[in-house]
C-alpha cells in the first residue's frame, strides 16, 4: 500500500479544511462573539495546520489504487469527524 499518497491526499483535504474555517473564524471576530468561540474554532485551525504540516513531509508516488483511495476516503471521514469538534 502506498503510505505517501495516501498522507498527501489527507493533508490536502486538512489544508481544505482550514481554508473553510478561516470564514467561520472570520465571523466570529466580526460579530464579537466572545473569546470562547474563537478559541474553540481557532483550536481546530490550528489541529489542522498541525496535522497537515507532519503529513505533506512525503512526497507522493505517481501510481495509486483503489485500496489507497479506500483508505483514504475512511482516515478522512474518521479524522475530520474528530478533529472538527475539537473546542478544547
Amino acid at each position: 500500500m502506498n503510505t505517501r499518497i495516501i498522507s498527501h491526499v489527507i493533508s490536502n483535504l486538512f489544508k481544505l479544511m482550514m481554508f473553510l474555517l478561516l470564514f467561520p473564524l472570520a465571523v466570529s471576530v466580526y460579530y464579537q462573539e466572545g473569546l470562547k468561540t474563537f478559541n474553540g474554532l481557532y483550536n481546530s485551525y490550528n489541529y489542522f495546520r498541525i496535522s497537515s504540516y507532519f503529513l505533506s513531509n512525503k512526497a507522493p508516488e505517481n501510481q495509486s489504487f483503489s485500496k489507497e483511495g479506500l483508505v483514504i476516503v475512511a482516515l478522512s471521514w474518521l479524522l475530520i469527524s474528530f478533529l472538527e469538534p475539537c473546542p478544547l
